[in-house]
């Protein structure tokens, strides 16, 4: 069964519409699609690094695998027709919008685009630091406050405009084309058929047919029952969280933490 089938079965069998008799199809695609943003948007579980090529040999973009099944490292980018995410010498701003999500959807079946970008890192040659983040006026105050653009490989970088238009800025502008990796979260495309690739992952999954039965409860003013899916949606994203990330011994046999 597809995706959007198993999901639209799960929907139905929480209305006790297993006929369609009071939602139609097309109702019912819309608030799982919903539902599917809502999940994203609370635990930022749709996780992307767009990668752009290793300085030295292997690539490190990810390929263009069925979703869920990335596999980061493949050796040669030029068969998968995915360009290389390098910056832009003399460009400090690069949009969500524009070869970010190119890229991103490339690479990834199912995602729609970026919402935020967690951190950056670009080479410097040798190396790859990662840069520092900056709230937008502090970069806005000591960084472009020069007159004179400044050139150089970037150290810092700021995020302007908030959601899916949001926009990266880096400083220095960048004076050489040098690859970049972006971790990010996204939201997913919508599912239109039982072909469309699903990029969340379980046991996310799991409560999107929550949120996608309260929308449906709420549409034909069962409020009630639309508030016990909310709360069943908001336990199982709960759940969910901490199934997949029960934490983590730092070190075993040392005191002090690598530089």
């Amino acid at each position: 069964m597809g995706a959007l089938s198993q999901y639209t079965f799960d929907v139905r069998d929480l209305l006790r519409d297993a006929s369609g008799q009071f939602y139609t199809a097309q109702q019912i695609t819309r608030y799982i699609n919903r539902a599917r943003r809502e999940v994203c948007l609370h635990t930022g579980c749709l996780r992307v690094l767009l990668a752009g090529s290793a300085p030295y040999g292997a690539d490190s973009t990810a390929g263009n695998a069925i979703a869920g099944a990335m596999v980061a490292g493949n050796v040669g980018n030029n068969n998968t027709g995915v360009s290389v995410f390098n910056s832009i010498p003399g460009t400090e701003k690069y949009p969500y919008q524009g070869q970010p999500n190119q890229l991103i959807q490339q690479q990834n079946a199912g995602v729609k685009g970026i919402i935020d970008v967690l951190d950056i890192a670009i080479s410097w040659g040798g190396i790859r630091p990662t840069l520092t983040k900056m709230p937008w006026m502090d970069l806005q105050a000591y960084a472009r406050s020069y007159n004179v653009g400044v050139t150089s490989y970037p150290f810092a970088w700021s995020t302007f405009r908030d959601g899916e238009n949001g926009e990266v800025w880096l400083f220095p502008i960048p004076s050489v084309a040098a690859e970049m990796e972006w971790d990010c979260t996204c939201v997913p495309s919508d599912l239109n058929t039982d072909n469309d690739p699903e990029a969340i992952s379980s046991p996310f999954t799991n409560a999107v047919k929550y949120y996608a039965a309260m929308l449906a409860f709420a549409n034909s003013g069962r409020y009630t029952s639309a508030e016990l899916m909310k709360q069943e949606f908001m336990d199982r994203l709960a759940v969910d969280s901490s199934a997949s990330d029960r934490g983590m011994v730092e070190d075993f046999y040392w005191q002090s933490t690598l530089p």
